[in-house]
């Protein structure tokens, strides 16, 4: 039985979720599937948000026999600070909450926004919005707005979540960020994203060649789940500026 996955990269970590769709094939192939991957990105990005995988993801690695493989690259961050404009503390995210690199000091710059249009504009388009939602700050923040034009690693994206009322229409099923984002303030997105995969695959496997009944049975048992870590990440949001 044919099947298509395809796989769109919008930032590193779907560098880690491309390889393991690929893996994932291995078992939809074993089950009578005849697998064809294919994967679209205007270009591959180099900065972002690291990869944080945790709960039932980490069983789910360890069958596939990659956890170790996955630890080899762990970045070992202590954890992440919030300060207001004034550089006072409001907060602080435990490692477990991001990932990064640990080499180094990165700092982020997060605003309210009623859009994701945003993400849409250009760097200068994007600096410009930066500059407007922080002008009058004080702390370091006039530093940071002046060295951000020439930062190698500049890196923009709108912490948004996606509901939709179905995954799936016809022959076709959304997997991850594409059908159930719970934005990286849930610290949950990749680990969702392996975990619908896995059990997409099995009711694949489970419904005797019937797509239909295996997406029914993928989201019923999913989605209790998505609803109460998309509510994480609402909660989460708050410590970045966002509306209560």
């Amino acid at each position: 039985m044919p099947l298509l996955l395809r796989v769109l990269r919008g930032h590193a970590a779907c560098e880690f979720v491309a390889e393991f769709v690929h893996r994932l094939h291995r078992w939809l192939h074993r089950d009578g599937y005849q697998v064809t991957v294919v994967e679209s990105a205007l270009s591959v990005r180099d900065s972002g948000y690291a990869v944080d995988v945790r709960g039932a993801a980490l069983g789910l690695l360890e069958e596939m026999g990659i956890l170790g493989e996955v630890r080899e690259h762990e970045t070992k961050m202590r954890g992440t600070t919030l300060v207001d404009e004034t550089g006072a503390e409001t907060g602080r995210l435990p490692a477990e909450a991001f990932a990064g690199d640990a080499d180094r000091l990165t700092v982020s710059l997060s605003f309210a926004t009623d859009t994701a249009a945003l993400d849409q504009r250009d760097r200068d388009g994007q600096e410009q919005a930066i500059r407007a939602a922080f002008a009058g700050n004080g702390w370091e923040a006039p530093r940071l707005l002046d060295e951000m034009a020439q930062a190698a690693d500049f890196y923009f994206a709108s912490a948004c979540q996606v509901e939709l009322d179905r995954w799936s229409h016809g022959r076709i099923a959304l997997i991850g960020d594409a059908g159930y984002c719970a934005a990286p303030t849930s610290g949950m997105g990749t680990s969702q994203a392996l975990i619908g995969a896995r059990v997409l695959a099995r009711e694949l496997a489970e419904s005797g060649g019937d797509h239909r009944a295996g997406f029914v049975a993928y989201e019923r048992e999913l989605r209790p789940d998505v609803l109460k870590t998309q509510a994480i990440g609402r909660e989460g949001a708050k410590m970045f500026g966002a509306a209560a």
